[in-house]
């Protein structure tokens, strides 16, 4: 009996033994394992640009004692954001979860096992300043501590990158005009070198901006700098500006700068806002600036648009080849290019010579040359309507450009539109291409009209 009752209790012992060490200690008993499940997170820029992508970086990981299970995962956003995207990357042998979105399981996270998000939300279109934000959670029912279990972290909404310009009657600068860009239509630069802010505009027109501040000062700060002359011939105690551009420059100038919502970030600038108005010559005619600038704008011009435009032209039937390689060539009365003549050329691949270099293509045919470059933005032409081209190569690249002459002909400046029907590539670039374009000479109004077919 007493031998009975020991054998008995050794049983028990080992029982409890078992249980006790529970899943976390790999035992695989009845006690719940315990896991600090951690969550920390983190805007990836302080600002957004309104319709832009905010970027949020948040972090899963288990600080132990034992590896959890079924942890459950959400993700959301506020302010008016719709949540885009989610990456991850695992690592301390984590595994992401196999479907990633606003509430994801992961069935095992280890012990030091950590598991990296990268949210990406589209942001609200209005309501300049506007803070954001993204929270991110994780839950495990063994969590000993449950006030680490989630992360909420902000970005700020601005304008996109923009630059104006309103000149009076009688600026020598400006022409009189209203001009307005961002980085839908034009190339916009900023650069910051101490002292020096330089702004440069590449579109429609092309225009270049130079602020340099007081010597007293050693980087941008908000402030109103008045009674300043032509940069770089100013006087260095007050600073100096000029804005130049389309040929045009002052010999001698006065004006003042203000600077204003400056932001750096690890010294370097984030964001800027310049208003300006300077004098040619101590006139009273004015140009005047508005400049907003921040690294968040990450914006690209549109590409071309797909499908064209109903209407636009295209050769009558019959006037050009059934098949193989051709450019035609139709001419209004009055054109300088093609003399109001329309013309024919049916040719194989050798005779008209077709090169494409990366989102250029040029074009050669018995005396004739055209280009036609698509906006910086493509890395090769694509099918769709290119619209409100001007000259290459002195294009907006925003936009992209073309030019066709030859016979001793050429426009000094064009406006004009291009349409690629059809294009393919291959392992040796350029297979084949079928285009439509428009141009006019000087803003004349009778234009010319090509079509070009081609095919290796």
């Amino acid at each position: 009996m007493m031998r009975m009752q020991r054998e008995l209790a050794v049983v028990f012992l080992s029982l409890m033994t078992i249980a006790t060490t529970g899943c976390g200690g790999g035992g695989g008993g009845s006690v719940a394992a315990t896991a600090d499940v951690q969550v920390t997170g983190k805007a990836l820029a302080q600002r957004v640009v309104l319709g832009g992508v905010a970027r949020y970086a948040m972090v899963v990981t288990n600080a132990g004692p034992d590896g959890a299970q079924d942890v459950a995962i959400t993700a959301s956003v506020d302010g008016g954001q719709t949540l885009s995207s989610v990456t991850c990357t695992a690592s301390g042998g984590a595994v992401c979860p196999p479907t990633l979105g606003a509430s994801m399981t992961v069935a095992a996270l280890p012990k030091g096992g950590s598991l990296s998000f990268t949210l990406s939300a589209a942001a609200p279109k209005t309501d300049v300043g506007a803070t954001l934000a993204a929270t991110f959670a994780a839950q495990f029912v063994a969590d000993p501590v449950i006030s680490n279990n989630s992360a909420t972290t902000a970005i700020v909404t601005t304008a996109p990158n923009s630059v104006s310009l309103q000149s009076d009657y009688g600026d020598y600068i400006g022409g009189g005009n209203t001009y307005a860009y961002s980085r839908s239509n034009a190339v916009i630069a900023f650069n910051a070198n101490g002292r020096l802010l330089n702004v440069t505009v590449d579109g429609d027109q092309n225009w270049r901006g130079e602020f340099m501040l007081p010597a007293t000062l050693s980087r941008a700060q908000n402030g109103t700098f008045a009674n300043l002359t032509r940069y770089p011939f100013n006087d260095q105690a007050a600073g100096g500006l000029s804005w130049d551009g389309e040929g045009r420059g002052c010999n001698e100038l006065n004006g003042s700068f203000s600077v204003s919502n400056v932001s750096y970030v690890d010294g370097v600038l984030e964001a800027i806002d310049i208003s300006f108005e300077q004098h040619c010559g101590g006139g009273a005619a004015a140009l005047r600036g508005q400049i907003h600038w921040t690294n968040a704008d990450d914006t690209t011009p549109p590409g071309p648009v797909n499908p064209p435009p109903a209407g636009l032209w295209a050769p009558a039937p019959g006037v050009t080849p059934a098949i193989g390689n051709y450019v035609y060539l139709q001419s209004s009365l009055g054109d300088y290019i093609g003399l109001g003549g329309s013309y024919v050329y049916a040719l194989d691949s050798s005779t008209l010579n077709v090169t494409a270099n990366g989102a250029q293509l040029s074009v050669n045919v018995a005396g004739w040359h055209g280009d036609f470059q698509a906006m910086q933005t493509l890395s090769q032409l694509q099918r769709g309507y290119y619209a409100d081209l001007r000259r290459y190569p002195f294009h907006n690249p925003a936009k992209g450009g073309l030019s066709w002459y030859g016979q001793g002909r050429g426009c000094n400046t064009l406006l004009g539109w291009l349409v690629v029907d059809s294009v393919s590539y291959d392992v040796m670039g350029l297979a084949a291409i079928e285009l439509r374009f428009q141009q006019r000479c000087e803003g004349s109004m009778s234009p010319l009209y090509g079509k070009i077919v081609w095919a290796r």
